[in-house]
């Protein structure tokens, strides 16, 4: 009789008798969990936000009406500069031909296709108090981003721990249903199983210590994730509440550059400028 053959037999009896089906169908299942699971952050869900344009510093403001552009500049020079408005790429050239020329604190708008500069002192002042609620609220979606981003690691860092541990609690489930095939050889043949059995009691019980570790981290991925969708809503009421604003101040805005056009106070930019 062929040791093949024997074996054969053997491994047959053992599925028959319910031995490794369930096991075999326990190690499957952690190789497909492990295949799922991975170390980077679940991500988390954009939250819509207003149209806006980063400059060098930070950019707040939207516009949908591509006639009119404005912005708020404070900057020395082209590189050391804070911006909150609505830009494209023509209002970028000129505001960053107009620090150039002479950096400070300047409002810049665009009128029905003409370009302006307003340097004037109250009228930059009363734009500046325009856009505060902006810069706040801009403030208060940034900090919050910040703590959802510190969240998203920590997720990261459970997700790997889960996918280390599925691999194992894969490569333990193998070592079971060789071991209870060694078993059941030995118990056929009237062999001592003594020494297996310990065995299989060591690695029965580091199965166990991994499911418990498992139900931990995912308790602690279940608290993280409702923390997420906490700071999902607020940043939601957020980005609400920052079309509100940029609206009205969208509205603000259009008033004080027609007076500052019709007062003089205006500078419109030339072609040289552009």
């Amino acid at each position: 009789m062929s040791l093949g053959s024997k074996e054969s037999r053997d491994y047959a009896k053992a599925l028959l008798s319910g031995m490794i089906v369930p096991t075999l169908l326990i190690a499957l299942f952690l190789v497909s969990a492990r295949a799922t699971l991975s170390p980077a952050a679940a991500p988390v869900k954009a939250v819509p936000a207003p149209t806006v344009t980063y400059l060098a510093g930070s950019s707040y403001g939207s516009s949908e009406d591509r006639e009119f552009f404005w912005a708020l500049v404070d900057g020395r020079d082209e590189d050391k500069r804070h911006t909150i408005g609505s830009t494209d790429g023509r209002a970028q050239r000129l505001i960053s031909r107009a620090l150039r020329r002479d950096g400070g604190k300047f409002l810049y708008l665009r009128v029905d296709g003409r370009d302006y500069i307003v340097r004037d002192a109250g009228t930059v002042s009363s734009a500046s108090e325009m856009v505060k609620p902006m810069e706040e609220l801009g403030k208060k979606m940034g900090e919050l981003g910040g703590r959802q981003g510190v969240l998203g690691g920590r997720q990261g860092e459970l997700g790997g721990a889960q996918g280390m541990l599925g691999a194992r609690q894969a490569e333990l489930a193998a070592r079971q249903v060789k071991l209870s095939l060694r078993i059941h050889s030995r118990e056929r043949d009237g062999l001592s199983t003594a020494a297996l059995e310990r065995e299989k009691r060591d690695i029965d019980e580091e199965m166990r210590e991994c499911s418990e570790k498992q139900t931990e981290l995912g308790r602690r991925q279940t608290e993280l994730g409702a923390q997420q969708t906490k700071l999902g809503a607020i940043q939601s009421r957020y980005g609400a509440e920052m079309s509100r604003v940029s609206a009205d101040v969208e509205k603000r805005m259009r008033r004080l550059a027609q007076e500052s056009i019709q007062s003089g106070q205006a500078v419109e930019l030339t072609d040289d400028d552009a």
